[in-house]
């Protein structure tokens, strides 16, 4: 797998995101190319999933790896666990696990998650660590599992798969910018 297309978009809605892919089928179906994605990865939008389940009616749609671990990371950031991570080998496995559970089958996420809460050690005296494991508990459940689990996700051999993420570019650069 490898990226075919980086763009740049004006914004993040979903309006957007389905004229950017609309307009990519378009420009394949004028060089001839038939694009049929069988998985479309992308990073936990919304906007992204709705416009991918409307244009592309029938591919499965996968939460990238990658972001699902940022996601992770970013909540234990918020829940004030960060400076806990490095100090705290027990707050270092809890948030690692937390992080690998997409790569649990779906049917075992549950109990390995509550084996991981058992397990944990020294972290009552870390008052985030709940804020944290509530968070998890509740916002990563069956609801959302098919899309960010990857257990049975097929790994690409060829470059059928799309994935639909975001960069962050600097603003603040002090390189002139051509006149276009």
């Amino acid at each position: 797998m490898f990226p075919l297309v980086y763009v740049l978009l004006s914004g993040k809605d979903e309006i957007i995101y389905s004229r950017f892919f609309r307009h990519i089928r378009y420009i394949a179906e004028l060089h001839q190319l038939q694009l049929q994605p069988e998985t479309v990865f992308i990073d936990y939008e919304t906007e992204t999933k709705n416009a991918t389940g409307t244009v592309l009616p029938g591919v499965t749609v996968k939460g990238c790896f990658f972001h699902f671990t940022l996601c992770i990371w970013r909540l234990a950031q918020k829940c004030g666990l960060k400076s806990y991570y490095k100090e705290n080998e027990d707050i270092t496995q809890l948030i690692r696990q937390a992080a690998v559970l997409s790569l649990y089958p779906h049917y075992l996420v549950d109990d390995v998650w509550i084996t991981t809460l058992e397990d944990i050690g020294e972290t009552d005296n870390v008052p985030a660590t709940t804020s944290f494991t509530d968070n998890m508990t509740e916002s990563w459940d069956e609801i959302y599992c098919f899309l960010w689990n990857h257990y049975f996700t097929e790994r690409p051999t060829s470059p059928t798969p799309w994935t639909v993420g975001t960069i962050k570019l600097r603003r603040d650069s002090t390189m002139p910018t051509p006149n276009i």
